[in-house]
């Protein structure tokens, strides 16, 4: 599934000790005037980002962080 919008957000969130798992990642959508929660991921591990850069014939990683090390 592709879908267009007009801005994206991530959001990792660390959980209180007493909820099921440590983290949660939401993943925002906005189209126009409508914003919404496209998907929820729940985990225990900690989120890892990846930012890559599309060359036309090849991407290359620019950046990759765990999310504790971007809290920082």
């Amino acid at each position: 599934m592709i879908i267009e919008v007009d801005a994206v957000e991530v959001e990792f969130q660390k959980q209180h000790p007493e909820v099921s798992c440590n983290w949660c990642v939401y993943i925002k959508v906005r189209k126009g005037f409508h914003e919404k929660i496209l998907l929820m991921i729940k985990t225990d591990n900690i989120p890892f980002t990846n930012f890559t850069h599309n060359q036309g014939n090849i991407i290359t990683n620019t950046h990759a962080s765990n999310v504790t090390k971007l809290c920082q």
